[in-house]
């Protein structure tokens, strides 16, 4: 029971940052389909700067910045060229993790697994679990007072449900969404930096479904900061409770690790079924 609840408190931190970020543009009103292709930038940005400069604040940081870029040009595509926000996001997605494969190739020779030794010769930062835990537990409860108590956070809900508002305050609509989206690409960035830097490696695809997962988060919350907090809790514990029982229940390992994808999906059928009730209940 302690190993798992030590699993669950390590996958914590990266799945409650991306989903606090992505939490941001979908109170704007728009979805940012586009969370795991900017972990994996983050991911990947965050190893080679930390593997370089021996620091992981550099490593989060860097990651973050990257990511923000990333998610910058997303999001002038969509406000400016007003391309589809949907297959823009999947394009991002996938892209990331295409140049992202072709930059490790091209840059050190491999598109699989990176170490810190392909990148210099100096010792790596230990994963600090506990400031990733700190880091996106401060970015929570920045995010829910943001919004309750801030002028920005009224606008960025009034961007969501109540556009004619924002006339009212002499803001943009477009210049909203887009630091919100930038915004979410910033906090993708550094969830994907605590992955690599938990393990001191870059693998291909190590995000495992985590940007989708924050995404199923966002719509079984509802709006609600509180909902989202509990929804991350309960896939955490999902994902930790597979890990714990590999190899030791009996279960094949394939079906264990698809159990938190499985509880994703009937949370989010549960959740459908629960609105179309209250739905039909209000007429």
């Amino acid at each position: 029971m302690s190993a798992m609840l030590e699993t669950m408190i390590k996958s914590i931190p990266p799945l409650l940052l991306a989903a606090t970020a992505g939490y941001l543009p979908f109170r704007a009103g728009v979805l940012n389909i586009g969370l795991e292709g900017l972990m994996i930038v983050g991911a990947f940005a965050g190893f080679l700067a930390s593997a370089a400069t021996g620091s992981w604040l550099l490593g989060v940081l860097t990651a973050a910045l990257v990511a923000g870029a990333a998610a910058a040009i997303f999001a002038w595509t969509v406000q400016s060229l007003e391309s589809n926000i949907f297959l823009s996001g999947l394009g991002l997605n996938l892209a990331a993790a295409g140049l992202v494969g072709i930059a490790s190739q091209v840059g050190f020779g491999s598109k699989g697994v990176l170490r810190p030794e392909m990148i210099a010769n100096r010792t790596f930062p230990s994963g600090n679990s506990t400031a990733g835990f700190l880091l996106a537990a401060a970015a929570f409860v920045l995010m829910a007072y943001m919004l309750r108590k801030s002028r920005a956070g009224h606008l960025l809900i009034s961007a969501g449900e109540s556009e004619e508002n924002l006339e009212t305050f002499g803001a943009s609509l477009k210049r909203i969404r887009l630091i919100a989206l930038t915004l979410s690409g910033i906090g993708c960035g550094a969830a994907g930096a605590l992955l690599s830097l938990d393990i001191g490696a870059y693998v291909p695809n190590m995000t495992g479904g985590r940007g989708w997962i924050a995404l199923v988060a966002l719509y079984i919350a509802a709006g609600r900061p509180a909902g989202l907090l509990g929804t991350v809790l309960l896939f955490a514990a999902a994902g930790a409770a597979a890990t714990s029982f590999q190899g030791i229940s009996g279960v094949p390992d394939s079906l264990l690790l698809a159990a938190p994808f499985v509880i994703t999906l009937a949370g989010l059928l549960a959740s459908s079924a629960l609105r179309g009730r209250l739905g039909k209940g209000r007429k």
